[in-house]
This record gives C-alpha cells, structure tokens and sequence, in this order.
C-alpha cells in the first residue's frame, strides 16, 4: 500500500492532521509574469474551452501529457503499440502506484475518466475522490447532476422541486427576490464574491484549477495563469519559468529552470521536480494528488485544520450546511449551519459563508474571505494565513529559512553540491570548501588542488594540496 492510500484510508478514519497555506493573500499576477498568487478573469489567454489542470494542447485537443500513450511526454511521441505511457514515459508497465487503463496509467483514486476502475467516468459535475464519483460539499445528486438546491430553480429545496417562471430560488425556497447579498443569476441566487460558476459577475466561471476568492477567480499561491490553466511555474515542464517556456527533450523543470536533473530532495514526476513530502500533486509518490480539499504534509493526504473527511471531501461540520454537527447532517432549505447546528441565521460575530457562520478573522477554511483556505502549516490570525514565527510561506509549505536546504534564505534557492542551510546560508561541511557551487577537499581534489580552480595537469594527482 502506498503512503498516499495509507493516508486516504487515515482520512476515512477521521484520523486529521497538518495546517495549510492561503490559496492568495491578497498578492496576484497577471499572465505568465511571475509572482507570488495568480488572477484569473473573463477573457485573455485563449479563446478555446480551457484544458483541465495538467492537460496541455496537441494539435488543438487538450491531452494529459504525463498519461496518453499517443503523446507521451511530449506532443507527437507515441509509444509502441504494446507500450504505455506512465509519468511521461513510455514503458513496457505502469508504475507500481498507478493502473493500466488502455494504455493509459492512471491513478484509480484521482482520475475521473477512470475512478476507482478503468472507464468509470465521473459526470455531471462529479469529482473522483478516493476512487468513487462524489459531489461536492453543499451539493446533490439530482438525476444524473450535482446541483445546489439552495440556488438551482430547477432542484429548489428538492430535486423534484422547481421554480415557475419569474421566480428565483433564494436559500433552498422559490422567492419573488433574491436574499440580500445575492445575486439573481438565470433564476438561481448566489453570492458573487465565491461562487465558482458566477464569480464577480453572472455566467463567469473558473477554470483550470483556479477559485472563486473576493469576486475573483484566482489561482493558488505559487502558481500562475497559462493558456487559462494554473500551472506550478517551479515545476511545471510546459511552463517552466514562465508560460510556455517547454524544456527541452531529456530535461526537467526544477526550480523554474530546465536541468538535466532535480536538485537533492526532489523527485522527477513526469519531468517536474518535486518535494513528495509537500506536494499536492504528487503526495507520496508521482501521480497521486490529493483530492476533496486535502492536501500534502509528511507525504500523506490530510485535511485543513478544524475539519474532517465526509463523502471523501474535507469539511468542517460546524458550519457546513450539508454535514452540519456530523457527516450526512442537513440542514433544511433556509437554514444556515451555525456552532454544528442548524440555525434560522448566524449568531452575532459571525459571517456567512457558503451557507455555513464563520468568523473569517480565524477561520482556516474561509480566511479572510469566502473560501480562502489557509495551508501549509500556515493558521489564520487576524484574517491572513500566517507561518509561524522565523517561517516563510514557500509555494504553500510554511518553510525555515534558516535552515531548510531547499530554501535557504530565501524561498527556492536550494543548497546544492554537499552544502547545508546554516543560519539562512549554504555553507559546506568543515574541511571542504565551495568551488565552482560544489564542496571539495582541496587537499585531494584534482580539479581544485590547494585552492579552487587550481586543476593538476600533466597526470600529475593531488596531495596534500600539493600537485604531485
């Protein structure tokens, strides 16, 4: 069993853990400039349908590179007829985490063309976690949809129930207007400041990874808009760097740059260099993402703080509406979830968000704002995803700058060539010196004999610093 499954079956257990980092904090960029959050709006980018996160277009149609034995890799590169394609290679099998769908390896639990077996695909605005079709958290099944039945005016308050023409459905009832704050759009109510489907205005939805946050659509911290998809730009082979910035054949994305190979601590998913201790992409081993809200510490998949898995999403039952006081808890049409109760309305000091009361000056999963969720062992004080004190938020892991190796002194530069973090310094260990970004024995060394850059020639070899 892998470290990820040994997670996913902790999470069904209940068994919690590890803080997260905020998804904007307020700092944005626009496309492919590098920074540290990243926006998404109506229009730029391009004007095809958006792929999905991790796709990339192949003659016009989006394929997952890292998956689709026609292009394996890279567009164009098919594997043999009796080949497949696992992380961006072809190979005679899939690796030992991954399943062999037609050629195609996949991740049972994630995928959802193929959740929790090959061709069972995931519709209707389902997602795949944990290797079953789920809807979303305040969402139900209605036919072969999830739906809101807070909001939708064909499935108000029931799948069975709908709304007669020139009425809208406010909170789960066929209303003449919408509740205050709420936005009629198409005859379903909903709050642009953090609906996915109407964010800032009606109709605009986001894509590709990005999150509805104060009207906007926004990518997670870290990461930045390409082709109208987020993409992790230290990471990320099509985009490494900047927006369309492919590596080259045989190399790997680390860093933001292309290299023959990743730094120490990292490992090659799918030519993308990553720590599988934190990533979320690849928790615990390549191609296997956290999903429901979850997210990567210690190598496995875990919740936010102050919530719990429910349906395979990470929840927090003391103000979600769909699992209110407990998993399969709902409140009724109208009503909000309050202190893991059903409540009429939010008691004074607390705010609604996504039909749940809140205080979103400490709440980890609505920090701030609607649906900011603070991670990487960041908490949330005063309405912002804070590390602990001497940390540093790092892509979304609360990083020591002081003494973590691949972030010393600053976020993304590693130490490399034997060097450790001291102190927010690399420095090599006693009786080595730095030459050239490498820690050597100058005493023995015949590139750096007695100092560095001093290489013995004449197949002379070095001695006690001395070229002999």
């Amino acid at each position: 069993m892998t470290a990820r499954r040994t997670a996913a079956s902790a999470l069904m257990m209940g068994a919690l853990a590890g803080v997260l980092a905020p998804l904007a904090c307020g700092q944005t960029y626009v496309d492919g400039v590098l920074g540290p959050g990243g926006v998404l709006g109506p229009g730029g980018g391009s004007s095809s349908e958006p792929c999905d996160v991790g796709e990339v277009r192949c003659d016009g149609a989006c394929t997952a590179l890292a998956r689709d034995p026609h292009n394996c890799g890279q567009c164009g590169n098919a594997c043999a007829a009796d080949g497949v394609c696992s992380l961006g290679h072809c190979a005679a099998t899939c690796a030992e985490q991954l399943v062999d769908c037609d050629r195609w390896c996949v991740d049972l639990a994630s995928d959802p063309d193929h959740c929790g077996a090959c061709g069972v695909a995931c519709t209707g605005g389902a997602k795949c976690v944990l290797g079953g079709c789920a809807c979303p958290p305040a969402h139900t099944r209605c036919g072969d949809v999830c739906t809101s039945l807070w909001s939708d005016p064909e499935h108000c308050g029931a799948c069975s129930s709908s709304c007669p023409p020139g009425r809208v459905c406010s909170q789960g009832a066929c209303s003449d207007t919408c509740t205050a704050g709420e936005t009629a759009c198409d005859g379903a109510c909903v709050d642009l400041q953090w609906d996915p489907d109407h964010c800032g205005s009606c109709n605009v939805s986001c894509t590709g990874g990005s999150s509805c946050v104060a009207g906007t659509c926004v990518c997670s911290l870290g990461k930045g808009k390409c082709d109208e998809i987020c993409v992790d730009l230290d990471s990320d082979p099509q985009h490494c760097g900047g927006c369309f910035g492919a590596c080259p054949s045989g190399t790997v994305c680390n860093s933001g740059t292309c290299q023959a190979e990743c730094a120490p601590g990292k490992t090659a998913c799918a030519f993308a260099c990553v720590d599988l201790v934190t990533d979320s992409s690849h928790c615990g081993a390549c191609g296997t993402p956290c999903t429901g809200g979850s997210f990567c510490a210690g190598g496995v998949c875990v919740c936010p703080p102050s919530s719990e898995l429910c349906s395979g999403f990470c929840v927090d039952t003391g103000s979600n509406v769909g699992h209110c006081g407990s998993c399969g808890e709902t409140c009724a049409p109208g009503e909000v979830c309050a202190n893991g109760n059903c409540a009429d309305s939010c008691p004074p000091g607390k705010q609604l968000c996504m039909g749940g009361c809140v205080v979103k000056s400490s709440s980890n999963l609505h920090c701030g704002a609607c649906g900011v969720v603070c991670v990487g062992q960041s908490t949330c004080l005063a309405g912002s995803c804070t590390c602990e004190q001497g940390q540093a938020l790092c892509g979304n892991v609360c990083r020591d700058l002081q003494s973590d190796n691949a972030n010393c002194g600053s976020c993304g530069h590693p130490c490399a060539g034997g060097a450790t973090c001291v102190n927010g310094t690399c420095e090599c260990p006693d009786g080595l010196e730095e030459c050239s970004g490498v820690c050597v024995d100058t005493s023995k060394s015949d590139q750096h004999c007695g100092e560095c850059g001093h290489a013995c020639t004449g197949g002379t070899k070095c001695q006690d610093g001395v070229c002999q």
